[in-house]
């Protein structure tokens, strides 16, 4: 887990103090860390979330959530098996007016280096996120 330990325990204080969808969102040393291609899919993805899918909460590559067992149930009824799942997630979660849905601003561990991503994956994700659209 590349975030630190204060970071995963706010987003745990949150679901116990009764969020249900606690979301972590990446701060500006996150994206320091990052590769230029990198950096552009993480602005690409949150852009395209406002425009297509007209989600609040943008930030859904962070890989780190919070989940209440009403959010539990949710997250089951994704059908993404790539790293899109938390998108879908999000989507699926923003629709159901009953679950409270927050962000925590989290912080990278010291030493956290972030892996480069092929271009299969750009794709694959893509194709991904337009299904995502498409169902809404």
């Amino acid at each position: 887990m590349p975030y630190t330990a204060e970071s995963m325990c706010e987003v745990i204080d949150r679901v116990f103090a009764g969020t249900d969808v606690v979301i972590a969102v990446r701060n500006r040393s996150y994206h320091s860390r990052l590769s230029p291609m990198r950096k552009m899919m993480s602005y690409g993805s949150k852009l395209l979330n406002r425009i297509f899918l007209n989600i609040r909460h943008t930030d859904t590559q962070g890989g780190l959530k919070g989940l209440s067992p009403r959010a539990r149930a949710v997250m089951l009824r994704t059908r993404i098996s790539d790293f899109l799942f938390d998108t879908e997630f999000v989507v699926l979660a923003a629709r159901d007016k009953r679950l409270r849905i927050e962000e925590v601003e989290t912080s990278l561990r010291d030493g956290i280096v972030m892996s480069a991503m092929s271009p299969w994956v750009l794709f694959r994700e893509l194709r991904n996120f337009f299904r995502i659209a498409i169902r809404l």
